[in-house]
C-alpha cells in the first residue's frame, strides 16, 4: 500500500504511448512481480463477504507544472490541485477465481487557469482463473481524461477504452500455449485529431527448455484502424522467451519480423525487425528494477497521412528504504522516425521524447501517507514547433480505510 502512494504524483495516462504492444499484453504482470517486493496494494484480504473486500481511499496532491499545454511558444505555467477517490471491489488475490472492480475519479483545479478545470475518470475490471492446466486472464478498461499530449499542445479531452486476455495452457509436461489477445481506441474530441482503434493477436508454442526457461515460436497479427487514413495489417512472426532465476529475475519478451500493409495509401509494404522486451530485477533486497525495451511501429494520430517506427525504453527503480519510506526513480526514452503511409504526405515531426522522475513518500504511524515527486520531460523534433520542456514538482497525500 505503500509504494502504491507513492506514485500519486505520476499520471500513469499521460505514457499510455510510452509502451509497445508487448506492454499491451503483460506490462501488468510485470509490475506485479516488482511490486510484490514493495507491499503495494491493500492490505491482505480476508474471505468473507463482498464488504470485506470493499476498499477505498482519498489521495490529494498539488502539481506546480512549468508548461501545462507541453507548449514551445506561450509556456503557461500553473498549480494544478487534485484529489482523488479510489475504489475498489476485490475478492482474495490467490483466489482460484480472482476478480477485481476499480474505480477512481480525479478532479483537477487549476488556479490560475480555471477553464481548464475538469473531473478524469478511470474505470478498470480484471478476472483470472487459475485452472488445472489453463490459466485464462482478462482485463478490461476505460478512462475519459483532459490533459497535454506529446503528440500534440493544448488540453487534450480523449476516451480510452482497453481489453486484454490471456490464455495460457500447459499441453505436456514440458510445453505450453500462450494466446494473447488485445483491443485499445482512443476517441477524441478534438477534430483535429485522428480516432485510432488497434487490434491484435499473438500465438506462442513454449518448450521449457530448463527448469528456469522457456522458449518457442510466435505468430502475431495486427490490424489498425486510423480515422481518414489507410488502415494497417501487420503480419509477425518470431521467437518468444521466458526466463526466471531464484525469484531475483523475471525476463519475458519476443523478437522477431513483421510484415505491414497500408490500404489504399499507394505506398508499399514495410518489413521491420520486432522486439519487445520486459524484466524485473530484484537488486537487493530492497531495490527492485523493473524495465521494458521495444521497437515497433504505431499509427500517428495527430498527423494525417503518417505512422512511425518507434524505439524505446521505459525503466523504473524501487528502494523500500523502511517499511515507512519508499523511493523510486524512472526513466522514458523513445526516438520517433515518422514515414508516409499516404503518397505525398509531407512533414519532419521525427523526434526524441525522454523524460525522468524522482520520488519518495513517508508513510506515518496513523496511516497517512505523503510523499513528492520531481519529474522532467522534454520533447526534441525535427519541426521545431513540437519542441518543449516542461517541470513538475507534487507533492502528495493520501490515505486507505
Amino acid at each position: 500500500m505503500l509504494a502504491a502512494t507513492s506514485l500519486m504524483g505520476q499520471d500513469l495516462n499521460s505514457d499510455n504511448d510510452l509502451q509497445g504492444s508487448y506492454a499491451a499484453f503483460t506490462r501488468s504482470q510485470i509490475e506485479a512481480a516488482a511490486f510484490d517486493a514493495f507491499d503495494q496494494g491493500f492490505e491482505d484480504d480476508v474471505a468473507g463477504s463482498v464488504l470485506d473486500y470493499f476498499k477505498f481511499g482519498v489521495r490529494v496532491s498539488t502539481d506546480f507544472n512549468s508548461n501545462i499545454f507541453n507548449s514551445n511558444t506561450n509556456e503557461v505555467e500553473d498549480v494544478i490541485i487534485r484529489m482523488s477517490i479510489p475504489i475498489s471491489v476485490e475478492n482474495e488475490e490467490f483466489a482460484r477465481h480472482h476478480w477485481g472492480i476499480h474505480y477512481t475519479p480525479k478532479i483537477n483545479a487549476y488556479i490560475d487557469n480555471s477553464r481548464e478545470d475538469g473531473v478524469d475518470h478511470f474505470l478498470n475490471g480484471n478476472y483470472t482463473a487459475t485452472l488445472e492446466k489453463t490459466v485464462i486472464d482478462v482485463n478490461a478498461g476505460f478512462s475519459k481524461t483532459r490533459g497535454s499530449d506529446r503528440f500534440a499542445s493544448g488540453n487534450i479531452a480523449k476516451n480510452t477504452y482497453t481489453l486484454r486476455g490471456s490464455i495460457y495452457h500447459q499441453l505436456t509436461g514440458k510445453t505450453r500455449l500462450d494466446l494473447d489477445l488485445g483491443a485499445y481506441a482512443d476517441d477524441f474530441k478534438s477534430e483535429s485529431l485522428f480516432d485510432r482503434e488497434r487490434y491484435n493477436a499473438r500465438l506462442a508454442w513454449q518448450y521449457q527448455v530448463t527448469g528456469k526457461t522457456t522458449l518457442g515460436p510466435y505468430v502475431g497479427y495486427e490490424f489498425v484502424n486510423v480515422e481518414q487514413q489507410p488502415n494497417h495489417k501487420a503480419y509477425s512472426a518470431g521467437v518468444k522467451a521466458t526466463y526466471q532465476a531464484l525469484q531475483k529475475t523475471t525476463f519475458s519478451g519476443f523478437a522477431g519480423v513483421e510484415n505491414r500493409r497500408y490500404e489504399g495509401g499507394g505506398v508499399e509494404n514495410t518489413t521491420t525487425p520486432t522486439f519487445e522486451f520486459a524484466a524485473s530485477y530484484q537488486l537487493t533486497g530492497k531495490t527492485n528494477i523493473v524495465g521494458t525495451l521495444y521497437n515497433t511501429i504505431r499509427a500517428s494520430y495527430s498527423d494525417f497521412g503518417r505512422s512511425y517506427k518507434a524505439f524505446g525504453l521505459s525503466a523504473q527503480a524501487n528502494y523500500k528504504m523502511s517499511h515507512r519510506v519508499h523511493f523510486n526513480a524512472g526513466l522514458n526514452l523513445e526516438r520517433d522516425d515518422y514515414f508516409s503511409t499516404i503518397a505525398g504526405a509531407t512533414g519532419n515531426p521525427d523526434s526524441d521524447y525522454r523524460r525522468v522522475y524522482v520520488g519518495g513518500s513517508y508513510r506515518t504511524p496513523i496511516g497517512l501517507t505523503v510523499g513528492s515527486r520531481l519529474s522532467y520531460a522534454n520533447n526534441d523534433a525535427g519541426d521545431n514547433t513540437r519542441d518543449y520542456d516542461t517541470w513538475v514538482f507534487s507533492l502528495d497525500a493520501g490515505y486507505d480505510f
